[in-house]
């Protein structure tokens, strides 16, 4: 007989428009197959965010953030009641929105609803409306009493629980209703009615295209019966067999019930063989045993001394060995003999490296699921610090568990790939990520050395590669050829710098106290003084600028003799500061997540982006560009942070498997990144 249930199926409708009224976006999320947690149903997102200081581009992640709370607290427990679950993601969500309000001027508005079987829960925050259409008529459900009730929770949060019954038909319609939608809701609710999805949400993008700044962010949600099977089951008993203490006999005991889908094959089989071979009972192998013993003499097993001696059977090679005796057989046979005897050594020889292998194969695979396990406990560490709105960690531990599934080797693995989404989802809860266009520039064959850094990106670029202990400068094409390669000695390079059309690179050392100038084929190096070391350094008209520890230097046409730095920063810089662009001003980025803005050798401001800079990171920039731009090489993201205020515009997500080696930027704000995969990959925005 098959099993009958309500199941819901959501069509998203989001047209973006006119961004007075902030962003809007939309969530849909189910059980994902997971046969525990069948009973939670599916739950919905409806979400705008508006900040009142007019900084939407720098909130926007927050409705995401919102409903992956929500949906991680909803189906934490799949052996919970739906009712009580949707309270509990309440809750979660509740606590990280009073942080909101504490620290930014923000207005959001949202609904939450769940639907499981028959049952619906909605919560709001703000403004949001859910009309169902049930027999040809249109029921507010946040203000209908006659089907849904009303459970007070608390006020400037998603104060109250309705709560209700859907049927096997009903149609559902969720929407924020900003000024655009509500001009039209009287139309809109009239359509909902009367017409069937596919020409409703017809009717919806013909307004779009009547008004161009009219937006839209609604869900559309059928209300379906549901079939599946159900497997017939019955309880069967399993028996064993026990010794009477006294006489060996055997006694049939019932161990535990399990249960078993009803095959009538097995079942025919089953009783075949109990015709055949009667149940024993005690007293029947008791009569057995009896007369066995009266007409026949019960033969004694014989104990090998050797075998109970080290308690364990003897092996078959040595049963073999002991049986055979040389002196019986012919000169032929004994060659036959010896020809087995060295096939059988050779065999049991690739046994034990076949052993071998599979315990180191064990012992690799102990080691990677023990450290998928760390990740795994790492992630719910991160899920904790975005609940508190630490978003510096939360992303921290996040990018450094991503780097290690990327290099572990397994990346092919399923459970490898889950993990990766999981965490890039988190990451898309905070960053609003969309993904970038990627096309490849050039591709370098290992023949021709290893990249490891790159630079100046005009019609070629310039790489530094590394070829049996050898580390020297190419200039790279689209084609992938290298030319024009100058060496470089006695230094560890850490990062190379040249400015669009120069006929000279900077290399600087991994110690912050070296670099060299690469003119052509001769080369110049400079000694930072102890006190005075390089953090990181950009290029601006032949000048070079650096972040030492807690300031900024200058060192005066570097390309030609200047080797003195001279302090630049009127004022401290951050101990935490570990980035720096320069374009005619100077933007700094620390590991505290601090972007620091100066101009003329002062401060004009700081603010804290969330986002940490980290070893290896790059920060990038250009003279007429608009952004600074924050390439994450562990987690292969670049974050566009507006100049002149820190906001964060955008978040791109690059998408390589390779890790990311080094980037660099043109004046037509194209970035080039070089990956671990000897390629140079051109991100357009």
């Amino acid at each position: 007989m098959d099993k009958i249930t309500i199941k819901p199926t959501a069509q998203e409708i989001l047209i973006k428009g006119s961004s007075s009224e902030g962003h809007i976006d939309i969530y849909s999320y189910d059980f994902e197959q997971n046969d525990d947690k069948k009973g939670l149903g599916h739950l919905f997102m409806v979400g705008n965010i508006q900040d009142q200081d007019g900084d939407e581009s720098d909130v926007q992640y927050i409705t995401n953030l919102i409903a992956s709370l929500a949906k991680r607290e909803y189906y934490a427990q799949g052996d919970i009641a739906p009712k009580l679950a949707f309270t509990n993601a309440l809750k979660k969500v509740n606590d990280v929105i009073d942080e909101f309000f504490k620290n930014k001027n923000l207005q959001i508005n949202a609904g939450l609803f769940a639907i499981a079987d028959e049952s619906i829960y909605i919560s709001r925050l703000g403004k949001f409306k859910i009309y169902l259409a049930r027999d040809g008529k249109n029921i507010d459900v946040l203000n209908n009493i006659e089907h849904f009730s009303k459970e007070h929770l608390e006020e400037r949060k998603f104060s109250n629980i309705i709560s209700g019954k859907v049927h096997v038909g009903d149609r559902v319609l969720a929407f924020y209703p900003n000024k655009a939608v509500t001009s039209r809701e009287r139309f809109i609710k009239a359509d909902f009615i009367k017409f069937d999805k596919t020409n409703f949400i017809d009717k919806i993008n013909a307004l779009k295209e009547a008004k161009k700044d009219f937006a839209c962010g609604a869900l559309y949600i059928d209300v379906n019966q549901h079939r599946e099977p159900t497997a017939r089951k019955t309880k069967l008993k399993s028996e064993t067999i026990k010794l009477n203490p006294e006489h060996g006999t055997p006694i049939l005991t019932a161990e535990t019930k399990t249960e078993a889908t009803i095959n009538p094959i097995t079942l025919a089989a089953e009783s075949k063989e109990k015709r055949i071979n009667p149940v024993i009972t005690r007293e029947t192998a008791e009569l057995n045993i009896g007369i066995n013993s009266n007409n026949a003499k019960q033969e004694i097993p014989r104990i090998i001394a050797a075998e109970f001696l080290f308690g364990h059977k003897g092996s078959p090679l040595r049963s073999l060995l002991k049986n055979i005796h040389i002196s019986d057989f012919n000169p032929r046979k004994r060659l036959i003999i010896g020809l087995v005897g060295i096939v059988g050594i050779a065999i049991l020889i690739g046994l034990g490296f076949t052993a071998r292998s599979v315990l180191t194969t064990n012992q690799s695979d102990r080691q990677f699921n023990d450290k998928l396990k760390e990740i795994t406990k790492n992630i719910g560490a991160a899920e904790d610090k975005i609940g508190t709105s630490d978003f510096i960690d939360a992303r921290n531990i996040l990018a450094s568990s991503y780097s290690s599934l990327v290099g572990s080797g397994y990346y092919e693995s399923p459970r490898v790939k889950d993990t990766l989404t999981e965490i890039s989802k988190l990451l898309d809860s905070m960053d609003n990520a969309s993904e970038a266009s990627v096309s490849l520039f050039a591709q370098i064959p290992e023949n021709d050395g290893l990249i490891k850094l790159i630079s100046n990106p005009g019609d070629n670029i310039q790489a530094m590669l590394a070829s049996k202990d050898k580390n020297f400068i190419a200039s790279v094409n689209a084609n992938g050829d290298t030319f024009d390669t100058v060496q470089i000695a006695d230094i560890t390079p850490t990062s190379l710098l040249s400015l669009l059309g120069s006929s000279y690179d900077i290399v600087s050392d991994d110690t912050g106290l070296k670099m060299q100038v690469i003119t052509d084929t001769k080369t110049r190096l400079i000694d930072l003084p102890a006190d005075k070391p390089m953090k990181d350094g950009a290029l601006y008209e032949d000048n070079l600028y650096y972040l030492s520890a807690d300031k900024i230097f200058k060192i005066v046409d570097v390309a030609k003799n200047g080797k003195e730095p001279k302090l630049w920063s009127q004022e401290l810089i951050s101990n935490n500061s570990e980035l720096i662009a320069v374009d005619g001003n100077i933007y700094t980025l620390g590991s505290d997540g601090i972007y620091g803005f100066y101009f003329m050798g002062k401060k004009k401001f700081d603010k804290n982006i969330q986002i940490s800079a980290q070893k290896g990171d790059i920060l990038l920039s250009t003279k007429d560009g608009k952004y600074v731009h924050l390439i994450k090489t562990e987690t292969g993201r670049i974050y566009d942070i507006e100049k002149t205020t820190g906001n964060l515009v955008k978040t791109i997500k690059i998408g390589t498997v390779a890790k990311i080696l080094d980037a660099t930027i043109s004046s037509s704000e194209i970035i080039y990144i070089a990956t671990s995969d000897n390629k140079i990959w051109k991100v357009a925005y």
